[in-house]
């Protein structure tokens, strides 16, 4: 069930009004329930694969909730003897979470890597070359295993219900492409709907951030697709301006993309009272790639860097921060796909980010009455960079990739001329992108549309709903329901 579609609208407001009709305590099955039909909608064979995902971080959570025997006894002191007894009860601790994080991700590597690991030749006939992935699978996999690691390292207490386990999960809102949620944030949260969520409820803000959300994917990110795909399609027979143009419209439809899934996946929430977070803070106007990271898809760069970046250890020694650098990235590229692109566009990323580190640590002596002047240098180098990588990104292989990039560097010295249908309007469009961004970033119009009054909220509700006409007849699918 797309986001975008009225079947969605329709959903979401038959939930709405069945939650405020019944009793408090049937609420939560009401959601869970509703969740999971959410999901089936998309794929009743892959559901049995969220259900899998759901009992192994619950049974999990369960299992390394436990106390070790030595903690049970109350053993405490130095001597060698207590010591090896505590050891022991770690390690097996240990080797239990090694286990559950294994089972929880085995279906993930199944399906998404299928292929790039050589499983379909071990079939010999009896099992497909590939595997589609369920959707969402890598994000409730991430999400699960972030509970099941906040678990071990107690810094999350093993919830004891299986149904809030499950809806924890399966939220309908970010079940497909996330945020991915950490349970500290998420579960008490999910309390709400056995209580007070109709006073939590935010109904007017929940209205806006869907329509923003559908105006900024379907007017600006599918529009930009067709020129993209046209481009992408045939790159061989591309001018050098078509390839650069494609670039720079590939770099705002991703965003854009992304972005309105996650505002829809925001308002939908806050109808019931949940607060998801937020997954971007206006990345392209970031002046370092370290800033963007920290503004680009938030949740996946904090769940990087708690349980990878951190988890590699030896942070003290400065090249082990770069070496761990570099190894988050490659991870955050082969989590994207399986393919040798997502691996290099991972290790540009990892290269860039050392080498910003490196800038910053040279400069941070003798610069500083400098760096202020730089900033608009920063930011336009940084855009070109993760412009230049997003062909990576979309590109179908790197023969592609390469065909395009040799086309976009040669565009300096000889562009040739913009021969795709429409090219002006998809310019025109590119401008007005620019511009909302740059107003939304300067003035922060969700803030300025809650201080507004009851009659120009509505105006700008309307404003909103009449601008989806421009959104073309056939809507593009989710970018990172891919992933």
């Amino acid at each position: 069930m797309a986001l975008t579609g009225s079947p969605y609208v329709l959903f979401l407001v038959t939930v709405i009004l069945l939650a405020a009709a019944l009793q408090r305590r049937m609420v939560p099955g009401l959601m869970l329930l509703a969740s999971l039909l959410f999901y089936a909608w998309g794929d009743l064979t892959k559901l049995p694969i969220l259900v899998f995902i759901i009992l192994s971080a619950y049974f999990g959570g369960i299992d390394l909730g436990k106390t070790d025997d030595e903690e049970k006894a109350g053993i405490k002191g130095k001597t060698r003897a207590k010591r090896k007894t505590r050891d022991k009860g770690k390690t097996r601790e240990r080797s239990r979470l090694w286990l559950w994080l294994a089972v929880t991700f085995l279906p993930l590597l199944l399906f998404k890597y299928y292929g790039a690991l050589g499983f379909g030749k071990l079939g010999w006939g009896l099992l497909p070359a590939t595997l589609f992935p369920p959707l969402g699978i890598s994000f409730y996999t991430f999400q699960a295993t972030a509970y099941l690691i906040d678990v071990y390292r107690r810094d999350a207490t093993p919830e004891k219900s299986l149904a809030r386990v499950a809806l924890f999960l399966s939220f309908f809102p970010l079940v497909l492409a996330g945020p991915i949620e950490r349970s500290g944030h998420l579960m008490p949260q999910l309390r709400l709907f056995e209580g007070s969520w109709k006073k939590e409820s935010d109904l007017v803000g929940g209205c806006y951030l869907i329509l923003k959300g559908l105006l900024i994917k379907l007017v600006f990110a599918d529009n930009f697709a067709g020129f993209v795909d046209r481009v992408y399609a045939s790159p061989g027979t591309q001018s050098p301006a078509n390839a650069l143009m494609a670039s720079y419209l590939y770099s705002a439809q991703i965003y854009c993309d992304f972005y309105g899934y996650t505002l829809i996946a925001l308002g939908s929430a806050a109808l019931f009272g949940i607060r998801l977070v937020n997954n971007f803070e206006h990345p392209y106007f970031a002046l370092s790639i370290q800033q963007f990271w920290q503004r680009w898809h938030i949740s996946l760069t904090t769940w990087l860097r708690d349980y990878v970046y951190f988890s590699l250890g030896g942070l003290r020694k400065p090249v082990n921060r770069y070496r761990n650098t570099f190894i988050t990235m490659l991870v955050c590229g082969v989590w994207h796909g399986a393919g040798l692109q997502f691996l290099l566009w991972g290790a540009l990323h990892g290269l860039a980010l050392m080498l910003d580190r490196l800038y910053q640590n040279a400069t941070a002596g003798f610069l500083p009455r400098i760096r202020p002047a730089l900033r608009p240098l920063g930011a336009l180098l940084t855009f070109q960079f993760v412009t230049l990588a997003w062909v990576l990104f979309r590109a179908d292989n790197l023969s592609v990739a390469w065909i395009m990039i040799r086309k976009i560097t040669s565009a300096v010295q000889a562009p040739g001329v913009l021969d795709q249908p429409s090219w002006v309007f998809y310019a025109r469009l590119g401008c007005a992108f620019v511009l909302f961004e740059a107003l939304d970033y300067w003035i922060d119009l969700q803030t300025l549309f809650r201080r507004c009054p009851a009659p120009l909220k509505a105006v700008w509700i309307v404003a909103i709903y009449c601008a989806l006409y421009f959104a073309p007849l056939k809507g593009m699918k989710f970018v990172y329901f891919q992933f």
